[in-house]
């Protein structure tokens, strides 16, 4: 019978790392594309593009200067656009993403009702 004791460090076993990042993730982008009628007047687009960057811009949550990429032309009667957008969040936050998205498209079909414009979020058809 031996009497040497062996000795395990256990300090790493007991304590968990934390999670040293957590402030440190990159932004999240995202996008929202719906359509217009191609018959839409550029004004109105226009006064839609200035009234969804003022809402965008007086939220702390996202990045200012959204971009406005208008995509393409579809079945003779539709222009998709599309707005690329960024969070001010961090990964582990996940849902928050989702909410945000949902306000923005809330606040979006409002203003569509308000300026008259007929649109397309996908994938539902919108018919005012």
């Amino acid at each position: 019978m031996t009497t040497k004791r062996s000795y395990i460090e256990i300090v790493f076993l007991l304590s968990s790392p934390s999670v040293r990042n957590y402030y440190h993730n990159p932004s999240i982008r995202d996008v929202v594309e719906f359509c217009v009628h191609v018959a839409t007047s550029a004004e109105k687009i226009i006064a839609m593009k200035e009234r969804l960057v003022e809402y965008i811009e007086e939220k702390y949550h996202w990045y200012l200067s959204p971009l406005f990429i208008f995509k393409e032309v579809e079945e003779l009667n539709r222009v998709r656009i599309a707005i690329w957008l960024t969070h001010k969040m961090n990964h582990q936050d996940m849902g928050v993403r989702w909410v945000r998205r949902a306000h923005l498209v809330e606040e979006f079909v409002r203003f569509f009702q308000k300026l008259d414009i007929q649109y397309r979020l996908f994938p539902f058809d919108i018919n005012v």
